[in-house]
């Protein structure tokens, strides 16, 4: 997004006991959106690449909305 107002970024062990207990939930806030997006993995790195794959593609289907 261009002109994204604010990003909010949250990670957090889910269940100790588990191997993917990494989540990641990502809030974008723009103009005329809110983008969220949240994922488990077994490494906060992985599960925030997650999340921004997934926001890309909400990113991807807004513009297409749009036209």
């Amino acid at each position: 997004f261009d002109r994204a107002i604010s990003a909010t970024v949250y990670l957090k062990v889910t269940k100790p006991e588990s191997v993917d207990n990494k989540e990641a939930e990502i809030t974008i806030n723009a103009p005329n959106a809110k983008l969220f997006a949240s994922k488990i993995a077994n490494s906060f790195e992985q599960a925030v690449d997650e999340c921004i794959s997934a926001l890309e593609r909400q990113v991807e289907k807004n513009k297409n909305k749009g036209n």
